[in-house]
Order: C-alpha cells, then sequence, then structure tokens
C-alpha cells in the first residue's frame, strides 16, 4: 500500500477516473514503497495564474512523477482536445494533457528552486510527466509525446501498472544521464529522501494560539459582551416582552438577573 496524501479521497472529487486510480495506489502491492499525492495545488504556474497536479507519484529508486488524469472519451481534431465524461459533458482544450503535465512539472521544478535554491540536491531528482487514460485504450502515436509516458484503459486491466512504472523509470533515467545534473548518488531518489520532500510538499503541522493570544482574544470578547448585553437590558427597559437568545457563555443568566434587580428597584414585583 501507498502511502496516500490525502489517506482518503476527497468526497467532492467528481472524476471517477481519478477514485480508479487513487484506489489503485493506495492497495497495490507493488505501491507499498510510494509516497502519493493527491490534487496538488501550484500556487504558481509557467503558463496560468494557478495550477493543480493530479497525482504526484514519488518512487524510491527511479524518481518523481507528474500524473494528467483524463476520464471518459478523448479526441483531438485540428489541435483541438475534447474530453467527454460518462454524463456526456464535454470540454475543449487548445492545450493537450501531455504539455498540461509537462507544464505542471516544470512548474513544480521551478517552485521547489524558488524554495530550496537552485544547488538543492532534490533538484536533481529524476522527474518525468505522464498521462493517464483509465477509460479508454490509448493506442495513438505522435510526436508529441513517447508510448512509455501512457497508462491506458488497457495496460490497467491487464494489471500491467508495475511494468509500466518499471519501463517508466529506466526511459526517464535514459533520457536524463547524460545530463550535467545528473547524478547516480543523488538523481536516483531513496524512499528517505522521498519522504522529506513530501514533507515540504504536504507536511502535517499544527499552529497554536499562546497563552497570551488567549487573554487578549478573551479581553476583547468580554468587552464586546459587556457592551451587547447593557444594550439588550435598555431593550428589556423599553419593551413589554423580549426573546433573548445567545450561546453558552455569553451572559444570559446574568442579564436576566441583572434586570430582575432593576425591575425589583423600580417597584416591581418580579418572577425569575
Amino acid at each position: 500500500m501507498a502511502k496516500m496524501l490525502p489517506s482518503y479521497i476527497d468526497l467532492y472529487c467528481k472524476s471517477s477516473a481519478e477514485k480508479k486510480l487513487f484506489n489503485i495506489f493506495k492497495n497495490s502491492y507493488f505501491t507499498k514503497d510510494w509516497i502519493v499525492l493527491h490534487s496538488l495545488n501550484l500556487s504558481q504556474h509557467i503558463s496560468r495564474q494557478y495550477g493543480e497536479i493530479d497525482f504526484l507519484i514519488l518512487v524510491p529508486n527511479s524518481g518523481i512523477y507528474i500524473m494528467e488524469v483524463k476520464g471518459g472519451k478523448v479526441s483531438c481534431k485540428d489541435g483541438v482536445w475534447t474530453f467527454t465524461d460518462r454524463t456526456n459533458n464535454s470540454n475543449t482544450s487548445y492545450v493537450g494533457p501531455f504539455n498540461q503535465a509537462r507544464d505542471a512539472m516544470f512548474s513544480l521544478r521551478n517552485r521547489l528552486k524558488q524554495i530550496l535554491g537552485n544547488d538543492h540536491e532534490f533538484n536533481r531528482i529524476i522527474t518525468g510527466f505522464i498521462c493517464a487514460f483509465p477509460d479508454i485504450n490509448f493506442d495513438r502515436e505522435s510526436v508529441e509525446y513517447e508510448s512509455w509516458q501512457i497508462l491506458d484503459k488497457d495496460l490497467i486491466d491487464s494489471n500491467g501498472i508495475e511494468s509500466f512504472f518499471y519501463n517508466l523509470g529506466v526511459n526517464y533515467k535514459e533520457k536524463h544521464q547524460n545530463e550535467r545534473w545528473y547524478s547516480i548518488d543523488f538523481s536516483i531518489p531513496s524512499f528517505q529522501k522521498l519522504e522529506k520532500l513530501s514533507e515540504l510538499l504536504r507536511g502535517d503541522f499544527e499552529k497554536i494560539r499562546t497563552s497570551k493570544e488567549e487573554i487578549n482574544d478573551f479581553n476583547k470578547a468580554v468587552k464586546n459582551y459587556t457592551e451587547e448585553q447593557f444594550r439588550v437590558l435598555d431593550h428589556i427597559q423599553d419593551n413589554e416582552r423580549c426573546l433573548i437568545q445567545g450561546s453558552a457563555g455569553t451572559g444570559k443568566t446574568m442579564i436576566a438577573m441583572e434586570s430582575a434587580i432593576r425591575s425589583c428597584i423600580d417597584g416591581k414585583r418580579v418572577l425569575l
């Protein structure tokens, strides 16, 4: 089982294709050392204001892979891609899924360089992008992508995902091993290195209020309640009947007692 971040899929996720892949990553034996981030937001993107990575897959002894998922029917005509879901809703894009995945990859790499600096070892890890088509067999060849970058229904149904990722690691290694930044010590990541990276990307944290902050907030609340309580007492004096609502601790009992005291002072008969 992979370490999924988060450990469950969002109930509001509308993509059945993403749900299918999420469960495969979570429950397969060959993913036991993987770390998979679902729906990773990109606050900075090379071509848009914001971006999102459907799945960021961290595979020990292999690399980091950005996966773009397209469910349902897929077509491309005159350079325009059309994606049609199971309810027959369609949307079009001049940017194909492979370019989407590539742009997300470079956006992530650029952001890591901004945070860590250009010379950090994380920047030397092999990084690649892939496209997943869980609902169709995608056998269309093109100069715009490699066949080993495609995970389709045929591979999924034939239990070929493990071999797909093995071949993916081999091909990306061959593609990058002659690059100046490539190093056998830094570019092939260990589980420990990927775990540190995942903590940076989507780590746990807890921020608590200091005692001073809690006291200041309490004093502000008391002041606000006191001012509101005086207004309520004025309303009670000016009106024959009043219905006062408030959550626990807002001073309803105190207002009732003060109102009773004032009424007694005025010579009225009081039942509290």
